[in-house]
C-alpha cells in the first residue's frame, strides 16, 4: 500500500515538474524534478521527526529518544 502510494505520488510530482520545466533542457528537466523531489522528501522527514518528538515516540522497540 504505502510503496502503491509513493509511486502515485512520483507520478504526480514528475508531471507537475515535467509542465513546470516545459522548453527547458533534458538536464535542466532533471534537476527540477530531482530539487523538488528532495524537498518534497526532507518536508516529509521533518514532518515525522517533528511528531516523534512531540509525541516521544520512536521507530525502534527501545521507545523514546
Amino acid at each position: 500500500m504505502i510503496a502503491q502510494t509513493a509511486s502515485k505520488f512520483r507520478s504526480h510530482l514528475d508531471h507537475f515538474s515535467g509542465r513546470l520545466s516545459a522548453g527547458l533542457g533534458k538536464v535542466v528537466r532533471r534537476f527540477v524534478g530531482e530539487t523538488m523531489y528532495g524537498v518534497v522528501a526532507r518536508i516529509a522527514a521533518a514532518s515525522v521527526c517533528s511528531y516523534a518528538a512531540i509525541t516521544g515516540s520512536s521507530n525502534d522497540r527501545g521507545g523514546g529518544f
